[in-house]
């Protein structure tokens, strides 16, 4: 999966993300054909705050997608 192909994914999760940055990306000789990604995800509401419920909510229709493309997630 490309790394485009991949943000154009998250983007498509909820309406309420407004912006997918690639920050960083790690690979290691040993990794066939594999690499390390890591996006930031802007969720803006123009209606009011962004609750933990709605981000939850926002996280688990992320996995599904990348998830679905045969990512394989990971959380800091």
């Amino acid at each position: 999966v490309k790394a485009t192909a991949l943000a154009e994914e998250l983007k498509k999760a909820s309406p309420l993300v407004a912006r997918v940055d690639l920050i960083d990306f790690f690979e290691k000789e040993s990794w066939d054909n594999q690499r390390s990604l890591t996006f930031r995800i802007w969720v803006l509401d123009p209606e009011g705050t962004v609750d933990k419920a709605v981000l939850e909510k926002i996280w688990q229709l992320v996995a599904s997608r990348t998830e679905k493309l045969g990512a394989v997630l990971r959380t800091a």
